[in-house]
């Protein structure tokens, strides 16, 4: 990461974040998802797969900056990609 990237991250605040709140999952400045069903959803960030998995999962709200996550969460996996 370049040294105007890491400022602009800390001033705009836009570093990832996964929080569990409320047991529902809250994914903040994520890149992409890359898988989306009933019973896993693979959030991509940088070279890192989060991969959730459970039963009746739904994406409750998602924009730009903000994906919630709600359902019978049971796994949350990482799992570094080399492709990019």
């Amino acid at each position: 990461m370049n040294f105007r990237q890491m400022i602009n991250d800390y001033t705009e605040s836009n570093i990832f974040i996964l929080k569990i709140i409320n047991n529902k999952i809250h994914v903040y400045y994520y890149d992409d998802i890359d898988n989306f069903s009933d019973k896993k959803i693979t959030i991509l960030n940088n070279s890192t797969n989060y991969i959730i998995k459970g039963n009746n999962l739904i994406i409750e709200k998602m924009d730009e900056e903000e994906l919630i996550i709600n359902g019978n969460i049971t796994t949350i996996e990482m799992a570094y990609n080399n492709e990019k």
